[in-house]
Parts: structure tokens; C-alpha cells; sequence
């Protein structure tokens, strides 16, 4: 029977040569990197416990610091590890989404807005999952359907190989006492009873005294006031570690998922021109308002102010500009080529650019009034953002084999690093600071909206108002607070910077 599966290639671009050794076990239509993994599984288990109890340790009651790039980088090199040893490693498919993901780990340890640390663990996980497609896959003329469909896939190939690793070990059990020597396994085994016995036992005595508890909090910085709910939390941290690399490795060596695309049905282009050319000119009239009303300003109607005026469609345009985006994307993909529809899309797409101005000019004009907010800052970027996108998407209609998937993962990536490096908050405080001063809104602002990002510009500033003891109980006390709390494996380097001007306002 032939192999359906197609054999992976080396980083030269020739197909990896069989392994010597004889797999512990085979499946039907079993590739090549499938074969190399059953043939030596201890390597695999090993650098899938390495991730497992490094997650445990790293993530287990901590919060988002240094842990996340610690993480991350031995993560990166367990699954290099692997993709070499099974013949599959490549430099050019590899090294972007890694780089990727450690920018991003490195942008989570230096800010401490909650937002963005989400974000930036969602890229971390995308980015890996197209990390491993792109070692296993031909994804060159990928698009967002195929990526799509590509990830849940990836899920599905990873839990059906969860009962792999239990079969390795038994199979390597097996093994080792038909041959006589399973000292190693034995060792492995004690080791892997002997960490959560020693969890379990650490959290019994901390429990029972608490000078040595005092002492385990404090190397550590774990909290063990709730040992039943500190142990399932490692041990599940264990396991997401442990089985996420080993069956995500499995599933794809085993059960790739298909490169090839499909190529689409397009429909006849006359239904397209008809729908597109009513909104271009419902589009074109609308723009002619924007353009005399709020950029010329030769009017509003009566009762109404600019900064009323610019909150009250802000959304609405920005909903619609999405929406352009995406009948642009849809009508080119969808429909069989034209001229005509092609200058209606173009037309569609030019009225995008003044809608997006539009939004962005009714938002400046209200933080000119209200402030900045860590929410302003990022519609204003993702504003940005989408003008830049929209330029990929005019050149996708002229240009045929335009990877734009690839484009706006680019540009998405790239400048959303710019954005959280940049500390959103801190920029914020000092925008509002010297817009308005030291006044009793923004000092609010700056205790309930923004994030520690915002201390170090605005702890110098004397104030005394409304809310002059809240500020100095945030500064003397929840700050430090917030720094006890990460401790040594959560390290934040903006929680540092902001404990250290709080210790000196």
C-alpha cells in the first residue's frame, strides 16, 4: 500500500532518509517523521517532560513576567530538538514564527496591562501552531480559508494521538526487559512518582507549619495556602505542557494536514458589479458629506457639537469599514475576474480610505476633549492597521499570486510589537498629563482605567483633590503590593519600574 502521506523534507529540500532503527511500533501509512518518532519515542518523552515541567514550575500560581520568555525559549528548543531529530527541521520555515514568538513573550515581561499580556499569549499561540504546519506543511499559497481550516485541524491530528505517549512507555517497558537492561526507564518512572509526591509533601508541611511554609513561599513564591488547588493547577499545567508538544508532534508526523488547496468555483461577476456598484454610490455620497461636514467643517446641524458629533458615528464607520474590507476580500475570491468589477472594488476600496480617516478624525477630535485611554490608543492603531491592510487587499486585485494572508500577518505582527512595546498607558498619562494637568479625572483615569504603565509618569506629580487618599494608598501600598505578588519567577519589569517610582514620589 502507498504511502498517501507526503515525506517530509530536510532543510536541503530532499526528502529525510528512513531510520535505521526498527520503530517499537508501526501504523498503516505511516510517514517518514512518524517512523523516526516511534523508532527513538525516549527523546520525544524526554523533551515533552522537559516542557511539561518547566510550564508547571513557570506558570503555576505566577503571574505574567519572565516566565513567559523562559517558557518560550524552552520551548523553542524542545521542538527544534524534535524537528531535527526527525529529519524535518528547517532554518527559513522556523525561524519567523519563533522570532515572533519571542518578541511577543519579551513584550509580556515588560508591560503590565492585562490586555495586551492576553493578546500577545493569543499571537504566542497562533504562531506556534503555524510554526508547526509550516515544518510540516507546503504552506507557500496558503490563504485564510486554508490556515483556517489548517488549525482546527492541527487540534483535531493532536487529541487523536493522546493515548501515544502511554503506549510509548509501555512499549519501551517492553522493550527494555526483553533486553535486559531498564535501568533508564526505571530511573524516569521514580522521577516522574518522585516530583508530585515531593509537590504533594512540600504543601502537607508548609500546610503544618508555617515557618517553613514563610520559607517555601519565599523560594519559590508559591502560594501554598491553598495546597488542593495549587497541586491540580501544576499538575494540569503539567500535562498542557507535557501532551501539547508530544501530540501535536504525533499528530502531524502521523496525519499532516493536506498542502494541497483547492481551487475555487467563481461565480459570474455581473451579480458582484450589480451589488458593489449600489454601494459605491451610496459610498461616494456619503463621503461628500464627511469630506464638507467634519473635515472642511462648514457646518453641523443644529444641536449638535464636534465632540458629540465624532462619538456619535464612530463605530458605525468603523463597523463599515470592516465590512469593505471584507466584500473586497470576498468579491475577488468569490467571483471571476473583470475589469469593470475590479474598478468598482477599487472605488469601494478608496471610499474605505475615507471612512477610516473619517473614524480616526472623530476619535482625535473626542480625546482632544476626554483624553487617551489604553481603548482609544488601540482603535486609533487598529485604525492604522486596517488603512495599511487595505493596501495589500487593492494590490491583491492587480496582482495575481498576492500571498495577502501572508501580508497581513506581517504587518499585523509588526506593528502590534510597536504597539505594546510602546507601552499604550504609559503614553496615555502622559498625554492627559500635559493636555489637562494633575486634575481629579485623571488622576481617576490613571487608578481605574490604565495599567501600571502609567506610575512611572505620573507618580512625580504632586496632587491633592478628591482623590488624593486613594492615590497615596496606591502608590504606597498597592503598587509594592503588585510587586510582591509577581515574585521571582513572574518578574515584570514594568511592575519594577513602577514600585521604584512609587518608592520615590
Amino acid at each position: 500500500m502507498s504511502d498517501k502521506t507526503p515525506e517530509p523534507l530536510s532543510a536541503g529540500g530532499a526528502p529525510s532518509p528512513a531510520p535505521e532503527a526498527a520503530p517499537l511500533w508501526s501504523e498503516p501509512s505511516e510517514s517518514a517523521a512518524h517512523r523516526a518518532m516511534m523508532a527513538q519515542p525516549r527523546k520525544y518523552l524526554l523533551c515533552s517532560a522537559v516542557c511539561g515541567l518547566s510550564c508547571a514550575f513557570l506558570y503555576c500560581d505566577a503571574r505574567a513576567g519572565i516566565n513567559v520568555p523562559v517558557f518560550s525559549l524552552l520551548f523553542l528548543a524542545c521542538a527544534i530538538f524534535c524537528l531535527q531529530a526527525m529529519g524535518i527541521y528547517s532554518r527559513a520555515r522556523v525561524l519567523p514564527p519563533a522570532a515572533g514568538i519571542l518578541l511577543l513573550s519579551l513584550s509580556t515581561a515588560m508591560t503590565a496591562n492585562y490586555s495586551v499580556q492576553l493578546i500577545n499569549c493569543t499571537g504566542i499561540v497562533l504562531l506556534t501552531a503555524m510554526l508547526l504546519l509550516r515544518s510540516f506543511c507546503q504552506t507557500g499559497r496558503w490563504q485564510f480559508g486554508k490556515y483556517f481550516s489548517a488549525f482546527f485541524g492541527l487540534i483535531f491530528t493532536a487529541l487523536s494521538r493522546l493515548p501515544d505517549p502511554v503506549r510509548c512507555l509501555c512499549t519501551i517497558r517492553r522493550a527494555d526487559s526483553e533486553a535486559g537492561h531498564g535501568t533508564g526507564l526505571h530511573v524516569l518512572l521514580g522521577l516522574a512518582v518522585s516530583l508530585p509526591l515531593a509537590f504533594v509533601v512540600v504543601a502537607l508541611l508548609a500546610s503544618a507549619d508555617r515557618v517553613f511554609g514563610m520559607l517555601v513561599e519565599r523560594a519559590l513564591y508559591f502560594d501554598l495556602s491553598s495546597g488542593v488547588v495549587t497541586i491540580f493547577e501544576a499538575l494540569w499545567l503539567f500535562l498542557l505542557g507535557f501532551l501539547g508538544l508530544f501530540c501535536a508532534l504525533a499528530g502531524q508526523a502521523q496525519s499532516p494536514v493536506d498542502s494541497a488547496v483547492k481551487a475555487t468555483k467563481r461565480r459570474e461577476p455581473v451579480t458582484a458589479i450589480t451589488f458593489v456598484s449600489v454601494l459605491a454610490a451610496i459610498y461616494i455620497v456619503f463621503c461628500s458629506v464627511q469630506i464638507i461636514c467634519l473635515f472642511l467643517r462648514s457646518g453641523l446641524p443644529e444641536g449638535f457639537t464636534y465632540a458629540g458629533y465624532a462619538r456619535q458615528g464612530f463605530f458605525q464607520l468603523l463597523f463599515v469599514s470592516l465590512l469593505n474590507a471584507a466584500l473586497v476580500v470576498f468579491c475577488s475570491w468569490k467571483f471571476r475576474p473583470s475589469r469593470i468589477l475590479r474598478v468598482m472594488l477599487t472605488l469601494v476600496s478608496a471610499c474605505t480610505y475615507i471612512l477610516i480617516a473619517s473614524s480616526a478624525y472623530r476619535m482625535l477630535m473626542y480625546v482632544n476633549v476626554y483624553g487617551l485611554t489604553f481603548l482609544r490608543i488601540l482603535v486609533l492603531w487598529f485604525l492604522g492597521v486596517l488603512a495599511i491592510l487595505m493596501s495589500g487587499i487593492v494590490v491583491s486585485l492587480y496582482r495575481r499570486g498576492w500571498n495577502l494572508f501572508r501580508f497581513t500577518c506581517c504587518v499585523c505582527l509588526s506593528l502590534w510589537l510597536v504597539f505594546s512595546f510602546a507601552k499604550p498607558d504609559r503614553i496615555a498619562a502622559r498625554y492627559n498629563l500635559l493636555r489637562f494637568g494633575m486634575t481629579d479625572d485623571i488622576v481617576c483615569l490613571t487608578l481605574y482605567e490604565l495599567s501600571l504603565d502609567a506610575v512611572p509618569v505620573m507618580a512625580g506629580c504632586d496632587y491633592d483633590g478628591v482623590y488624593s487618599e486613594e492615590w497615596r494608598g496606591y502608590l504606597q501600598y498597592s503598587v509594592p503590593r503588585e510587586l510582591d505578588w509577581h515574585g521571582v519567577r513572574g518578574f515584570n519589569s514594568a511592575v519594577w519600574e513602577a514600585a521604584r517610582a512609587a518608592e520615590n514620589a
